[in-house]
């Protein structure tokens, strides 16, 4: 469930969403994401998240994100093991919102927690942290094309190292 506000602050348009999930584990046996081993999949979790998106001015936006959930087993089946995760995102927009402008460039900084199956399997609590930069350009009506470059710290695939991930995405919206 969620409940969203559209304030307008200062005259500048913004958007802040409560949400809370609860789930209940299938008939699958999803697998833990730091052993491999098969997981019981009884059982009900939950988690909550908080997000906004505030425009600063005519070109500028920012968001920023949260969640937390019960313990890591809400999130195993989808193998990320992650209990808590927060991000900001600042960006420039060239003209109209994040889903129709022609150009988007923006910088996000990320962190998340790992689940207690992921700490105990490596004796660690490190977080890993992302640092996400990004130009988005329109290249038609409906399509987008977005090279990123993300550098991680303390990834999950080996958490003493740092990892730069060139990258680039399409988005397309109907």
């Amino acid at each position: 469930s969620e409940i969203a506000f559209r304030p307008k602050l200062f005259g500048l348009q913004g958007a802040y969403k409560i949400f809370y999930g609860l789930t209940r584990s299938g008939d699958s046996s999803p697998a833990d994401t730091a052993s491999g081993a098969t997981l019981d999949p009884s059982g009900v979790n939950h988690g909550v998240g908080f997000l906004f998106d505030q425009w600063l001015s005519k070109h500028f936006i920012i968001n920023a994100r949260y969640s937390a959930s019960e313990d890591d087993d809400i999130f195993k089946s989808s193998n990320n093991g992650v209990i808590e995760h927060w991000n900001v995102t600042i960006g420039w927009i060239s003209d109209g919102d994040t889903y129709s402008a022609k150009e988007f460039i923006g910088v996000g900084y990320g962190s998340a927690r790992w689940g207690d199956s992921y700490e105990e399997e490596f004796d660690t609590n490190d977080r890993e942290n992302t640092v996400d930069i990004f130009w988005r350009h329109k290249l038609t009506t409906n399509l987008w094309i977005q090279p990123n470059l993300q550098i991680v710290d303390h990834p999950l695939t080996d958490h003493e190292e740092t990892e730069f991930i060139p990258g680039v995405g399409m988005w397309m919206t109907f």
